[in-house]
């Protein structure tokens, strides 16, 4: 039996084809140990094929039933279960298992970002737009491309993100599961927070191997699935002067700021909480970062613009304001503009 096909055979003898027919089966598992991935049978139907007799098996007759694996682009270990049904027995599990040696363009495809011998499927986690308060998990998957075990460990974490491996120590081809919790509650920051920490890569001595950063994006937001009616009737409500600021052609070549205002209003009853506003462009600025308004009340926020420190062929950002209106948690104002040359 070559490893290349990777053929499971599972012999079973009936002793009668009556109702009363008893089955033994000689072999309900297989372990195909470890292969390259390029040795493997590839085919057109998923990674697991099952071959078995189609006719009625006299007493004392044996079959054998084949199991085919296709471990194309499947690198790491595997496990696979195949149920099979008789006249003598209403359920029967076969499992095949194995590990796979990932070929190495497979892995890059696959696993793209390195920590030494650790390929990362991603070093980017986006949390998205999340209420105070609430938590959220995403996975990265890691695999082993090396000879030697490799151990995963983290650092610089914030208080409010936690980073757990499983396992967190990875034999050649094994892969792991990486689960990055973010606790909203802890994050002091509104709207969007793009964070970092370090996952690193060690011998069983201990010895880090690599290290690489991860980041992790998230806006935060009020969260208003507890108010009532009453709450609603009663809330703040966001006013903008402009929701656009046009600057038209824009000379880069001026080292001038130019500068303009906006008067942000609450026209509802209780007071409106500005808990952050901000660009998203490092050539805009705002000359104030909260603000309280009260029923009735207005305040008048300064935007400052740097036309040299523009970049590319257009100008379209945003000003951000986060607020506690329900009906717009998160305000965008824009600024266009059209670069001259």
């Amino acid at each position: 039996m070559s490893i290349g096909n990777t053929i499971l055979a599972a012999v079973a003898a009936l002793a009668a084809c009556s109702a009363s027919a008893q089955v033994t089966w000689l072999e309900t598992s297989h372990d195909f140990g470890t292969f390259d991935e390029g040795k493997g049978k590839v085919t057109t139907c998923g990674c697991t094929a099952g071959d078995y007799p189609k006719n009625a098996i006299a007493p004392g007759d044996t079959a054998v039933i084949s199991l085919t694996y296709n471990p194309f682009g499947r690198p790491g270990k595997f496990s696979k279960n195949v149920i099979v049904r008789t006249s003598a027995e209403p359920r029967v599990v076969l499992t095949i298992s194995g590990n796979v040696i990932g070929a190495k363009n497979t892995v890059s495809a696959l696993y793209p970002y390195e920590v030494g011998d650790l390929k990362l499927k991603n070093m980017l986690v986006p949390m998205g737009k999340m209420a105070k308060g609430t938590v959220r998990t995403a996975t990265i998957s890691a695999y082993n491309a090396g000879t030697d075990s490799v151990n995963i460990s983290f650092d610089n974490l914030p208080k409010h993100i936690t980073a757990i491996a499983y396992p967190d120590r990875l034999g050649p081809s094994d892969i792991a599961g990486i689960t990055v919790y973010y606790n909203s509650i802890g994050q002091k920051m509104w709207g969007a927070t793009d964070e970092t920490f370090g996952i690193i890569a060690s011998d069983d001595s201990g010895s880090r191997i690599a290290r690489g950063e991860v980041n992790v994006t998230a806006t935060v937001v009020e969260d208003f699935t507890k108010l009532s009616s009453e709450d609603m009737k009663k809330a703040p409500q966001l006013s903008i002067s402009n929701e656009a600021i046009d600057l038209g052609d824009i000379d880069t070549s001026q080292t001038k700021p130019l500068k303009y205002k906006l008067q942000i209003s609450n026209i509802g009853t209780n007071p409106l909480l500005l808990h952050r506003i901000y660009s998203d462009n490092p050539a805009v600025d705002i000359d104030k970062e909260t603000a309280t308004i009260k029923k009735g009340k207005n305040i008048t926020i300064t935007v400052t613009i740097r036309p040299n420190e523009i970049t590319g062929k257009v100008m379209n950002s945003h000003i951000t304001l986060i607020t506690n209106d329900p009906l717009r948690s998160m305000a965008n104002v824009r600024v266009l503009g059209l670069v001259m040359h």
